[in-house]
């Protein structure tokens, strides 16, 4: 397929199915998207504040890719538009690399367009840190990158540049179409908490359960996944902020039992609350 083409690649969940025909398929994730123009160019692109289990959906992504992807790749990460990296996140990250996985070994050079801030850092110092068996570089400009992937010819630049613009304007209409559904979501799980259900939620923002789902979906989320993070956040603003009792928080933000609130923390942050509390103020 070439990068000019008109044809709309197929959306898609599976990473595996996504690497059977990278150029005829997008995979769709929660903050990231995978894309090619059909060449061994292959590209992913990560918006907003990657969390945890934004991480666990890249792991998944590369596993698919070292077992079923295709070898002698040119790949380039964009996270111009990331906003932040959880601390988890990036631990995770950090610790699959270090096992050293297969899916390194497809790489022949690997080019990452940095944003600004905290995560150009993170960026710059993935490279310095972590050993990689390809060439690896670290941009501002896509088209500095692409032409370091591939220094000539230029025209190959030139028509993926094209190509990776109308990407990003896909990219950028999906994450302003999937705003108001997730703003109201978090505005009535602050209000609600835990006691919330699936249904309430769609009868409070005037649509039917299904076609809520439908939409966090195209959003590459889901109600109980936004449940949790809502829950999260509310409970570290409130352990940040107070010192009050870990039972009154749990039942401020409407958990039947202080237990259910320690045991979804510290799935999601790794440490429980009270741990979590003093680290902060520490």
């Amino acid at each position: 397929m070439s990068p000019a083409s008109a044809i709309e690649p197929e959306r898609t969940a599976d990473a595996a199915r996504y690497f059977s025909a990278p150029g005829e398929h997008r995979l769709e994730a929660r903050r990231f998207w995978c894309a090619s123009p059909g060449d061994d160019l292959f590209v992913l692109l990560a918006w907003g504040r990657l969390e945890a289990e934004d991480a666990d959906e890249l792991v998944d992504t590369l596993e698919a890719c070292a077992r079923c992807g295709p070898q002698r790749r040119l790949q380039l990460v964009v996270l111009s538009d990331v906003t932040g990296v959880s601390p988890r996140a990036m631990t995770r990250v950090m610790r699959y690399y270090a096992t050293r996985p297969s899916y390194l070994d497809g790489i022949h050079k690997e080019a990452v367009i940095r944003a600004e801030g905290v995560v150009a850092m993170l960026a710059e110092g993935f490279h310095r840190v972590v050993p990689l068996p390809f060439d690896g570089r670290v941009f501002t400009d896509e088209r500095e990158a692409l032409a370091w992937l591939r220094p000539q010819p230029v025209e190959w630049s030139a028509e993926r540049l094209a190509w990776l613009a109308r990407i990003r304007e896909q990219l950028r209409d999906h994450a302003r179409a999937a705003a108001p559904d997730l703003e109201r979501l978090a505005k009535l799980l602050g209000q609600a908490g835990a006691g919330l259900t699936l249904s309430q939620a769609a009868r409070q923002t005037g649509q039917s359960p299904r076609t809520l789902q439908r939409r966090l979906s195209l959003a590459g989320t889901n109600f109980a996944r936004e449940k949790r993070r809502a829950l999260v956040i509310a409970a570290k603003q409130l352990l940040r902020e107070s010192d009050r009792d870990i039972k009154d928080i749990a039942f401020e933000l409407g958990f039947a039992a202080p237990q259910r609130l320690t045991e979804l923390f510290t799935r999601e942050t790794g440490l429980p609350p009270a741990a979590w509390r003093a680290a902060q103020r520490s």
